[in-house]
């Protein structure tokens, strides 16, 4: 079990463990300056996403949990 589950002290169920997000880092870019990349060419994703914010990486997920768009924003906290 990862640091990650240990910690939560609950069942935790992530986007990765389901299959259905990952995490991202780009040689030349910020995570940052991925999010607002992502987040201009939103109409022409195929469906909609979640996007962790202020993280040092780009994590996107498809988990349809609290979404409020094309591209939802969230904290893992």
């Amino acid at each position: 079990m990862c640091e990650v589950v240990k910690s939560k002290n609950y069942a935790y169920l992530s986007p990765h463990v389901e299959f259905c997000g990952g995490d991202w880092t780009f040689d030349g870019y910020t995570a940052e300056q991925m999010r607002t990349e992502i987040k201009k060419i939103a109409h022409l994703l195929p469906h909609p996403i979640r996007l962790e914010k202020d993280v040092t990486w780009v994590h996107i997920d498809t988990l349809p949990y609290k979404m409020t768009g094309k591209v939802t924003e969230f904290t893992d906290g």
